[in-house]
């Protein structure tokens, strides 16, 4: 049935590979694949098919895209949100006006929004398919609906993301350091691992200075400190300090599972990262593409005249939407920096 629906409508064979991502898998494959890809037919030299009983004429616009947002996901209890993805494909004849869509998504909210739209009195008013000049105008303003969906919901997924990386990571900013430092006099051995790095290079700097007061006798190791060296005489010795408010805590209270889980919030940062930028691209090519066919000279003069408030209202709305995912894109940088020094300071403690 597919076959035979992509054949009748002569579907542009590039669209395939917006659908090969679809389907029930283990692993999800080729999520991430985006991106924008279209056929020009306006030179006569270079027309399609011409089959009147169809409505076709041969001179038409053949693109499709590909595009992601996130939804809230009442299926899943201890992630409630998901990335959704969805494939377009539209042609518009500019000789009859009729216009094709085809649209793959995994739900019918792309298809109830159509709907809604072209059944509403303000788009009635303005558009239609009486023209090909209406039909244009219609065009571009299902396109904005598509655009529109991308850019939904980043904002509460993000802030989700910000929410579960203090909540899993917070306690790390409230770690006694005199916690530490106890520690540390009770398992000298453990203070001389690798893993803690700068409490040894302290530990060196005031082995350092042992040598220097010890007569030089022998070659035995210098003594390991018990502790600080003792403040100078006349001088009140300084409070060790404390970082972050709160109960000095224990740094045993971090588990590998702590790290494993703000490795996971990594990894969705990064995957929401990818995804704005793949829509930004896809937008800026399909507003790229639109400017370059009116600018055509086989472009009908009329469509410009007839169009020219949708057409205006398209591209500001294609800009408006542009500077939402470039806001939500750095937040997302600004996230993955707290989240590798998040990372850092987990790390440190489960060491410790």
């Amino acid at each position: 049935m597919l076959t035979y629906a992509l054949t009748y409508h002569q579907v542009m064979p590039a669209f395939l590979d917006f659908l090969f991502p679809f389907g029930r898998q283990e692993h999800a494959r080729d999520f991430h694949f985006s991106g924008f890809r279209q056929e020009t037919r306006l030179d006569p030299m270079h027309n399609g098919l011409d089959i009147p009983e169809l409505g076709r004429s041969g001179q038409e616009l053949r693109m499709s895209y590909s595009l992601k947002s996130v939804e809230k996901s009442d299926g899943q209890e201890h992630w409630p949100w998901s990335i959704r993805q969805s494939a377009i494909y539209h042609s518009f004849d500019i000789k009859t006006g009729i216009s094709s869509w085809v649209i793959v998504k995994g739900n019918k909210l792309m298809k109830s929004r159509m709907e809604s739209v072209t059944e509403s009195r303000s788009f009635q008013n303005v558009n239609g398919f009486d023209t090909p000049a209406a039909s244009f105008s219609s065009s571009l303003a299902m396109h904005l609906v598509i655009c529109d969906w991308c850019s939904e919901d980043w904002r509460w997924y993000i802030s989700f993301l910000e929410e579960a990386l203090q909540e899993k990571t917070r306690r790390t900013l409230a770690v006694h350091v005199e916690t530490l430092i106890n520690r540390i006099e009770t398992d000298p051995i453990q203070a001389l691992s690798p893993s803690s790095t700068i409490l040894n290079s302290e530990k060196r700097a005031y082995s350092d200075l042992s040598i220097l007061n010890k007569p030089t006798k022998s070659m035995a190791p210098p003594e390991l400190p018990s502790g600080p060296p003792p403040p100078p005489p006349g001088r009140p010795q300084a409070p060790v300090p404390s970082y972050g408010p709160g109960v000095p805590l224990d740094p045993g209270t971090f588990s590998f599972s702590d790290m494993q889980r703000v490795q996971f919030l990594e990894d969705k940062a990064n995957e929401v990262m990818l995804i704005l930028e793949s829509n930004m691209h896809v937008l800026t090519e399909l507003e790229l593409h639109y400017k370059s066919v009116r600018d055509s000279e086989h472009w009908p003069k009329d469509l410009n005249t007839e169009g020219s408030a949708e057409i205006v209202r398209f591209h500001n709305r294609i800009a408006s939407i542009m500077n939402d995912l470039r806001m939500q894109s750095s937040r997302t940088k600004t996230l993955l920096r707290l989240l590798a020094d998040r990372k850092s300071l987990v790390s440190i403690s489960v060491d410790l």
